[in-house]
């Protein structure tokens, strides 16, 4: 159900799954996912689970290549040379989540 909600998502970029008791089936599902439907998912943390590398590395290079693809909708900066700025990721690879716990206090 989870691979389901994240497929339909368009905003969802980082998914971390870290050490949730996934197997080797569920990650076939995610797999499945970023293989058949459009995601905006970028990054999904599946470290600390009973999933093989070698499908870990298959659901990293498919989500890799989602990103390649989208790079090259954004055109080339107009004029001679690129402000530095426009050298830089749009995107960070991956960045830390933060937890902020809800107060009730105003």
């Amino acid at each position: 159900m989870l691979a389901v909600a994240v497929a339909s998502s368009r905003t969802l970029e980082v998914l971390d799954l870290e050490g949730t008791g996934l197997t080797n089936q569920s990650a076939q599902v995610f797999l499945d996912m970023v293989e058949n439907y459009p995601t905006s998912l970028r990054v999904l943390v599946l470290a600390e689970n009973d999933i093989s590398p070698e499908l870990q590395q298959q659901i990293s290079d498919l989500l890799s290549e989602g990103e390649e693809e989208d790079n090259r909708d954004v055109p080339p900066p107009l004029g001679g040379h690129a402000p530095s700025s426009a050298l830089q990721p749009i995107r960070e690879k991956h960045q830390p989540l933060t937890w902020v716990p809800h107060s009730s206090k105003g």
